[in-house]
């Protein structure tokens, strides 16, 4: 079974030690982006706040990198305690730092 932390200490971890294997999986609705540590086959839900939205390059951003090539995102840094986390897209070759963000990982037993 499955458990699930509201809490991005595990993606944070994973950061610290790997942050090579950490890959954007898809946009999930409304308004999340699904990442996996290839490593601790952590999956992490991040939660993007309707506020946040509101930004053009947030909407480009998830319209074009999210949604058609999220495989080619690269976590770029992160403060969890500040809810941000700044993302770099190989294939556009730019970045974004999405603010106000909320975390949950699930673990598999």
């Amino acid at each position: 079974m499955a458990k699930t932390f509201k809490s991005g200490a595990f993606l944070r971890q994973c950061f610290d030690l790997h942050r090579q294997e950490i890959q954007c999986q898809k946009l999930a609705p409304p308004a999340a982006v699904l990442v996996l540590c290839k490593v601790c086959e952590i999956w992490s839900r991040i939660s993007l706040p309707q506020e946040a939205l509101g930004d053009d390059a947030t909407q480009k951003f998830i319209a074009e990198c999210v949604s058609l090539h999220p495989a080619k995102l690269r976590l770029q840094r992160m403060a969890i305690e500040a809810q941000e986390l700044g993302f770099f897209c190989e294939v556009c070759r730019v970045g974004n730092r999405l603010i106000g963000l909320e975390f949950e990982s699930t673990l598999d037993d």
